[in-house]
């Protein structure tokens, strides 16, 4: 939870030039941790559900619903399913100028099942599981867009964010088939990171 947290953190504050977040900082960026600190609760959930839905590409249903949903009960609007794979979707809010695109993984890796642990403990051998923090990028992903999005709400900021969830990045590249649907077309900017020791 902790690795999270500070996924969470680190991604929206990155959003707004720094990553010390200190009594000195920003409004905006104060108001960007505060909302983490909101829907810690909730990122957490995601992520631990997506950590055991464990799914492969092009097979991330429950991982793909699960944020897209979430992002919808935040008041995105959510386009499901897009560039031909039914696990793609990108969430929106705002209007205008600057448009601002943040990735999220979510799929897992075949044959690497492992509990919750230091040492290597499949949860069912040669299942699949998640060995590159795809259950964290999602999830922090999105915590950083809903961050963007609530000062949007408040009048804050100006402009659009958007929520690319991109599947089957571990096997085929989701994104190339999003960009060659030109669901990047008109970005201005689209922010990434990855889970990291």
């Amino acid at each position: 939870m902790k690795q999270l947290n500070f996924f969470l953190a680190a991604t929206a504050t990155t959003l707004f030039a720094g990553s010390v977040i200190a009594a000195s900082a920003s409004p905006a960026k104060r108001a960007a941790v505060n909302s983490i600190d909101r829907h810690q609760a909730d990122l957490v959930d995601l992520s631990d559900r997506i950590w055991a839905y464990a799914e492969t590409a092009l097979r991330e249903t429950r991982s793909a619903a699960a944020l897209a949903d979430y992002a919808e009960q935040q008041g995105f609007k959510v386009e499901r399913g897009v560039a031909g794979m039914p696990t793609a979707f990108v969430a929106t809010y705002g209007s205008g100028r600057p448009v601002i695109g943040i990735m999220g993984e979510y799929d897992a890796l075949p044959g690497v099942s492992q509990k919750a642990s230091p040492v290597q403990e499949p949860l069912q051998s040669g299942a699949a599981g998640h060995g590159c923090g795809h259950n964290l990028f999602g999830p922090a992903s999105l915590g950083a867009a809903i961050a963007i999005k609530e000062q949007i709400a408040a009048g804050k900021l100006k402009g659009t964010v958007r929520f690319y969830g991109t599947p089957a990045e571990e096997a085929v590249g989701g994104k190339v088939y999003m960009a060659r649907e030109g669901l990047f077309d008109g970005v201005d900017a689209v922010l990434a990171w990855h889970p990291s020791d």
